[in-house]
């Protein structure tokens, strides 16, 4: 019993301030949002999550030619990641390359049918492309798969009714 007690101290208090030290390292990382999704993309660097959620703060950012690098490596990393083809999506169309934005809302669209960036996506270059039946059915679902009364099924809304509008304005 007594050499129990002797030998405790010796591997929990070790174990203890090694614990202290990695959770002090590992707070750093979360300095901000930028530093942490850094960190993860380069001790993730074959997982394609990290990477598109890295670029969807570049996104935010307005920092396109890194954005497009971060959604270009997940895709690369997972050709059917859905969520990362639109966003790729999303910076084409930010740089004004809205075809081959359009292939990408489209080829996530077939991926899954009820992604509701994509239709948001799809619907905003259907728009520019003066295709606004198919913008209408676009919107129609980001309102339809919106669980919430948030921005993107706000602006849906507003965009059906100015669609709306112009059909009635030209009969």
């Amino acid at each position: 019993m007594r050499l129990q007690k002797t030998f405790f101290p010796f591997f929990i208090i070790p174990f203890i301030i090694l614990l202290i030290i990695l959770t002090a390292s590992r707070n750093l990382a979360w300095k901000n949002e930028i530093s942490l999704w850094l960190d993860i993309a380069k001790k993730s660097q074959n997982k394609p999550r990290p990477h598109n959620n890295l670029g969807a703060y570049y996104m935010a950012e307005k920092d396109l030619e890194n954005a497009f690098m971060e959604f270009k490596k997940a895709v690369e990393l997972k050709p059917d990641f859905t969520e990362a083809i639109s966003n790729l999506g999303f910076v084409y169309y930010d740089m004004g390359m809205f075809e081959e934005a359009s292939a990408l809302q489209e080829q996530a669209l077939r991926l899954n049918p009820n992604f509701r960036n994509a239709h948001y996506g799809y619907a905003l270059i259907m728009e520019r492309f003066g295709q606004y039946d198919k913008a209408g059915r676009s919107w129609e679902m980001v309102i339809k798969l919106s669980v919430y009364e948030d921005k993107w099924k706000i602006k849906a809304r507003e965009h059906v009714k100015e669609i709306d509008k112009g059909f009635k304005d030209s009969r």
